[in-house]
């Protein structure tokens, strides 16, 4: 009987076994070799390129199974031949290590099992560190597996542990800065990816800068305290210490924080301020490592504006006997220039502008420094200071030379006396005063401002003479102890002014009285006087004067004779005799000491006169 075609074998059955610790491994690929086949040798087994899989020698593989759940595999048809199996397993997060390495094995004309059964010597596994849920990977992290520093992450935080065994862990990881729980985990061959470390907190530090303590404060701590606890939650808050810099550094967790700087009372009261006074930081998936708290220091500053270009002019700062002062000369522009003053202290000041030559509308102004810096202070020319020195009170006249007439009139004492001129120049200065001066007319420039000094050398003695009726010789002698010629004055004219005539005084020959005379000498201080004066018609009372002329002040009118009309006796003796003496009183004793008369020759007669101030 024919039964047909022969039946031919086209091989046999190929199997094997993967285990890890009596575990069996599901997933592990076993690639097949052989020198005598090619792949259309081979069926029923997967001959697509493996991923990631690279052969040894070089050689191309045939094809390859994988283990099932239960960790065996199976290369169904084989041919009667020599082979060799390459265990590979390679996912996204895990590679096995798997022994033998290599399995050579013969096909004859029956099954082949696999001996020994493949064991998983180890295993690697993956894993990834964030910063915060799918935040980014943290690089660099320390990974320690039970107490063990392993490895490092890389720069998108992952990290890879190679072989592991079947087995309970404890995970850490280590960064600067960024804080981790610890992961406790079971690892297996089936279980390659290891959860997501998220980063639980970060470190939140900074610095206190404080580079100049106030003057009333004896010392200060060498360490600081920082407050710091979650906005709206001042219950949680927790203080730590600085070091001796002034850095701190602490852990917190996310969100959003309050930082303050403590400072105590007698710093607070001393002027010690803290810039910012407190502030709010955020942390969500970084730390932050420069929370800067300076000491407040202000800055001060203005301008000065003047008439003409400033020039180097200084300012000075004085914090009023709490520390040094300190001194800025302005930064000139035009007619102006500004000046700063930097880190300043808070508390109360003057600023003073360093220029005595020159008007200011104000030349010191007060400041407080609190909490803010200061700007706006301004100084601002208003005109020259004339600064005079007199020895004598006087009214000073003032001219510019460009301009015609007085600018201007002051009134100054004596001593040092300092007013403003308005406009830069050439001035010229008369004195209207009792005293007489050095020079007439001063001159004094403006762009050369220096001390001026009128010495009075001369003072003007004042006299009066007044009289009963209008004479026209009337005249003073002035004798001086230091000159030596005398000073005569006049003859004199009455300052009583005409009277108009009346119907009446028609017919009279002069006025009535009194009349007034005015006279007047330029004298040196403690000069003495000898003051008389004569007419042909009047008597003067009295008939002459001596006097010190004080210069200190005004002499004034320190000289008052009365002039008036005398009696004239003329008499002759009988017979005629020379060298009688005569006197005369008057019947009333009105004249207490009598007048005596000696008889001489008289134009060719013997006779006496007598002149006597009684009134007639």
């Amino acid at each position: 009987m024919d039964v047909g075609a022969s039946i031919v074998i086209s091989g046999f059955k190929v199997k094997g076994n993967v285990q890890s610790e009596g575990t069996p491994v599901k997933g592990v690929n076993f690639v097949l070799f052989s020198v005598l086949f090619n792949k259309e040798d081979i069926h029923n087994c997967e001959k697509a390129p493996l991923s990631g899989f690279a052969s040894p020698d070089g050689t191309q593989p045939l094809c390859y199974v994988t283990s099932k759940e239960d960790g065996s595999f199976l290369f169904p048809s084989l041919p009667v031949g020599e082979f060799y199996v390459i265990p590979f397993y390679k996912g996204e997060h895990i590679r096995f290590d798997v022994v033998p390495a290599k399995l050579e094995f013969r096909v004859h004309h029956a099954p082949v099992t696999l001996e020994p059964v493949f064991q998983v010597a180890g295993f690697s596994v993956s894993g990834q560190v964030l910063n915060s849920e799918k935040g980014q990977g943290v690089s660099g992290a320390e990974i320690t597996v039970n107490g063990k520093q392993v490895t490092k992450t890389s720069n998108d935080g992952t990290y890879h542990l190679e072989n592991m065994k079947t087995g309970e862990y404890k995970i850490s990881v280590t960064k600067e800065n960024i804080y981790f729980e610890d992961l406790d985990v079971k690892i297996t061959p089936n279980t390659p990816q290891l959860p997501v470390i998220i980063a639980t907190g970060f470190s939140l530090c900074g610095q206190i800068i404080i580079d100049k303590l106030p003057d009333s404060l004896s010392r200060s701590p060498m360490k600081r305290r920082v407050i710091i606890y979650p906005e709206g939650k001042n219950s949680e808050a927790i203080s730590i210490a600085t070091e001796t810099d002034g850095k701190f550094c602490t852990k917190v967790g996310k969100g959003k924080f309050i930082v303050k700087v403590h400072l105590t009372d007698e710093e607070t009261k001393a002027g010690l301020l803290i810039s910012p006074n407190e502030k709010v930081v955020t942390l969500v998936n970084t730390p932050i490592l420069d929370v800067t708290f300076s000491q407040f220091r202000a800055s001060i500053s203005g301008k000065v504006t003047c008439l003409e270009k400033c020039g180097a002019i200084e300012v000075l700062l004085d914090p009023l006997g709490r520390g040094e002062k300190e001194k800025k000369t302005i930064t000139e522009s035009g007619k102006g220039g500004n000046f700063i003053f930097d880190k300043v202290m808070p508390g109360k000041y003057k600023v003073t502008l360093l220029h005595d030559s020159w008007c200011w509308k104000d030349k010191t102004l007060d400041v407080e420094v609190v909490d803010t810096d200061i700007s706006g202070i301004e100084f601002v020319q208003t005109g020259y200071i004339l600064k005079c020195s007199i020895s004598h009170e006087v009214k000073l006249h003032f001219a510019h030379e460009k301009k015609e007439g007085n600018v201007g009139s002051f009134n100054l004492n004596k001593g040092t006396n300092r007013f403003c001129l308005a406009q830069p120049g050439v001035y010229r200065l008369t004195m209207d005063s009792c005293h007489k001066f050095e020079k007439d007319v001063y001159t004094y420039d403006t762009s050369n401002p220096e001390l001026l000094t009128l010495t009075a050398v001369k003072h003007l003695v004042e006299g009066q003479i007044e009289t009963e009726q209008r004479v026209d010789d009337i005249v003073v002698t002035i004798i001086s102890q230091t000159d030596k010629e005398p000073v005569t004055l006049g003859p004199l004219k009455s300052v009583t002014p005409e009277s108009k005539p009346s119907k009446d005084s028609i017919d009279k020959q002069q006025d009535t009285g009194p009349f007034v005379y005015k006279f007047s000498h330029w004298a040196r201080s403690g000069e003495k006087l000898e003051v008389s004066v004569k007419s042909k018609e009047l008597l003067f009372s009295p008939p002459k004067t001596d006097i010190t002329v004080q210069g200190d002040t005004c002499p004034g009118e320190i000289v008052k004779i009365i002039g008036k009309r005398g009696l004239f006796i003329i008499g002759r003796m009988k017979p005629a005799l020379a060298g009688v003496n005569i006197s005369v009183v008057t019947i009333d004793r009105s004249l207490m000491d009598p007048l005596y008369v000696e008889t001489g020759c008289y134009w060719g007669f013997q006779g006496w006169s007598i002149t006597w101030g009684k009134t007639v």
